[in-house]
């Protein structure tokens, strides 16, 4: 993959540029598109939308300041992200398309109504919330690994789980409370 961004600048510092952010940041753009995606291919694809969009941006790019490029790199794939969940949002469902239980059912003790509920409250967390829960639950990382991920104290990291997870448990019985 890393060859076709390549071919898509023309200068050797361009190339360079490419080739450093996508081989420093790549993980971490992935993991924040899983964040938004729940299928792997669909993160993939939000990736390389967002290299793409990256490439044609390489002038805001200073690979000299990691945290700047980092943070770039991350805002990129999460408005990526975004712009891809609000066009699915838009696109009318067929019936094939359904599924009959969620993708996870058998680990799970809850109907589809139920795990329906619990994804649509996650997703309307906040990103600090939602961003370390998914990577916590969705992608079996521990709370070292997401620290080390999102370049932030394991005890930031703890902190923020657990409000999440209240936030989360108070949104599902407002939920309840309503219906």
């Amino acid at each position: 993959m890393l060859t076709i961004y390549l071919s898509m600048v023309t200068t050797v510092e361009e190339k360079q540029k490419v080739k450093e952010v996508y081989e420093q940041y790549y993980g971490l753009m992935f993991h924040i598109a899983r964040g938004y995606c729940s299928q792997r291919s669909d993160a993939e694809d939000v990736v390389h939308d967002a290299i793409v969009k990256m490439i044609k941006h390489l002038a805001c790019i200073d690979t000299k300041d990691p945290n700047r490029t980092r943070a770039f790199c991350a805002t990129v794939v999460k408005y990526t992200a975004l712009d891809r969940l609000k066009a699915k949002e838009n696109h009318v469902i067929s019936i094939e398309d359904f599924q009959e239980e969620p993708t996870h059912a058998k680990d799970f003790a809850i109907d589809k109504d139920t795990y329906a509920d619990l994804v649509r409250e996650i997703r309307a967390l906040s990103d600090p919330y939602r961003i370390v829960l998914t990577l916590k639950y969705v992608n079996d990382m521990t709370d070292k690994e997401i620290a080390a991920l999102l370049d932030l104290s394991e005890k930031t990291v703890s902190v923020r789980l657990s409000r999440g997870r209240q936030k989360l448990r108070k949104a599902l019985e407002e939920a309840e409370n309503y219906a």
